[in-house]
């Protein structure tokens, strides 16, 4: 894994400006997935003008949600969220029990189990039950976000950051590239699966982590896109750190205005 502290390079992606719009009315579409005795909805905010789709899975991460609404609003774009009890967590009952889960651990059979026995009791049932709902969330997002999974998510300070991923840290297996810039927040950092995307946020002066290709199966939607090769960026900010995940955004949507990226995000042969 390589650590990356690069001061002063210059950009050879030419920016492009993103010129504010006045207030715009956003669609909202609103979709419900079942557990037993538990219903959670999915909400599509979608704006006029195309843009980039972004899903935060997590019903406590409000800065994400703050952010997200502005930038479509300003550039155009869809943003997807969970909506079910204002909490990290789902639970559901069956049988007299109550299961609980992690949205961003269910992506695989192995991340499913894990969550529900960290959280609360387990068993195959409602490992199914899980499943199901894991499958239709998914298929939901990908009918909006076929060719790309692009998130959004919070954190508190010191506990995941840009150093977490680095030699002698909790997830330094999960990383083959880390970029730490002095000047921005640790707790604020992109996270990207291909090189490309690594490389953009390194020479535009962003926290950036590059997710090598067989990272821990712990059931994460990054696991997920590596192991169905599919583009996936997380941008990570700290909760109340509004403008700094807008800032992260903009980026995003600069970095997608110039066609070298385009062969990312096409259809998956």
């Amino acid at each position: 894994m390589k650590l990356n502290r690069i001061a002063g390079l210059a950009l050879f992606f030419v920016p492009v400006l993103l010129h504010s719009q006045n207030s715009t009315s956003i669609a909202v579409i609103t979709k419900t997935l079942s557990l037993p005795r538990q219903k959670v909805e999915v909400w599509i905010h979608t704006a006029p003008k195309d843009g980039p789709v972004f899903f935060n899975m997590h019903d406590d991460e409000n800065t994400s949600t703050e952010a997200a609404l502005a930038l479509i609003a300003d550039s155009g774009g869809t943003y997807i969220e969970l909506k079910h009890t204002g909490a990290r967590n789902i639970s559901f009952r069956q049988r007299r029990k109550r299961y609980t889960f992690d949205p961003n651990r269910i992506y695989t059979d192995e991340g499913i189990r894990a969550t529900l026995e960290k959280n609360g009791p387990y068993d195959e049932k409602a490992h199914r039950a899980v499943r199901r709902f894991s499958d239709n969330l998914l298929e939901l997002v990908q009918r909006v976000s076929p060719h790309y999974i692009f998130t959004l998510h919070n954190n508190t300070p010191e506990n995941l950051m840009v150093y977490s991923f680095v030699p002698g840290r909790e997830y330094e297996a999960d990383a083959s590239e880390v970029y730490a810039d002095t000047t921005k927040d640790h707790d604020d950092f992109i996270l990207v699966t291909k090189k490309l995307f690594f490389d953009y946020y390194q020479l535009s002066g962003y926290n950036c982590v590059l997710q090598n290709q067989h990272p821990t199966n712990d059931g994460s939607l990054s696991v997920w896109a590596a192991l169905n090769r599919v583009p996936y960026i997380n941008i990570e900010a700290e909760h109340g750190h509004v403008e700094e995940q807008k800032d992260m955004m903009r980026a995003t949507y600069q970095m997608l205005q110039h066609p070298i990226f385009g062969i990312w995000l096409q259809p998956r042969k």
